[in-house]
């Protein structure tokens, strides 16, 4: 059976005089983004995940992704996510 593995890279982008903090979220090859408000009543972490994850809704709602490899990066995260269909 062939597996499929998603690399999802997110980084914090700090506010500017018109706009607040964000994450943005994109593929490893730069194929698709999501940018999503920084939500300061939850951690880092949980921030970063949840971009990763609206990234991955974005790309295939009908999809159930299973996140198998986390790291940090600088200014952000890489998360690994299988998916399951």
């Amino acid at each position: 059976m062939f597996k499929k593995f998603i690399v999802i890279e997110t980084k914090y982008v700090g506010p500017t005089n018109s706009n607040g903090s964000k994450i943005n979220a994109s593929l490893s090859d730069k194929s698709a983004r999501k940018s999503m408000s920084y939500d300061h009543a939850l951690s880092g972490e949980i921030n970063h995940a949840l971009a990763a994850q609206c990234l991955m809704n974005k790309i295939d709602p009908q999809c159930v992704y299973h996140r198998v490899g986390y790291a940090d990066a600088k200014n952000g995260h890489t998360f690994i996510f299988e998916a399951r269909y």
